[in-house]
């Protein structure tokens, strides 16, 4: 076998091990885990995961990417942010401070990327409405009106570096999605 169908293989087979009832935990869950947290739903490695597993065109993990994206809907804020991550068996929602941006960003990327590959209308119809709020309050994040969003301190995926204000990464994601 040749080592890129090895990795490949490698992906998938890890990808599934992080099956839950609920989806794609961002750690395959174990009793002697770390931090229990991490088999909890990320929007944000949901987010990533789902690009490949839609790629893939392997049918249980898009099944899986759709779960996901949709056992996140009940922690969605009233205002339409998704949390850092959210144990949905525990109905827990993980708020990072100052607030994570791009686990919106990337729910609403996934969420639309999985429409536009399955052209499932139905989903896209139940949680069209969860979309329409976490665009706006992704608005609510360009604070100066330049059409770029304002990311508090270390509220990205390096969620421990000083990173703040109008930074590449969340925007380079919101112009992907301001194009979907």
């Amino acid at each position: 076998m040749n080592p890129t169908q090895k990795t490949y293989d490698l992906a998938l087979k890890y990808l599934l091990q992080n099956q839950t009832t609920f989806g794609m935990a961002a750690a395959r869950p174990a009793k002697d885990m770390e931090k229990d947290t991490y088999s909890s739903l990320f929007p944000r490695d949901i987010g990533v995961a789902t690009l490949g597993m839609l790629a893939s065109d392997n049918e249980e993990l898009i099944a899986m990417a759709k779960k996901s994206l949709e056992s996140l809907v009940p922690a969605q804020s009233d205002r339409g942010q998704f949390p850092q991550n959210y144990e949905p068996e525990k109905h827990v929602v993980h708020w990072w401070m100052p607030g994570t941006i791009d686990g919106t960003l990337w729910w609403s990327i996934a969420f639309l990327e999985y429409v536009k590959k399955t052209d499932d209308q139905d989903f896209y119809n139940k949680y069209k409405s969860n979309l329409d709020k976490a665009f706006n309050w992704l608005t609510y994040q360009d604070t100066n009106n330049d059409s770029l969003l304002e990311q508090g301190e270390c509220a990205g995926w390096d969620d421990e570096m000083p990173r703040q204000g109008t930074v590449l990464y969340p925007n380079a994601l919101w112009y992907w999605l301001v194009k979907l």
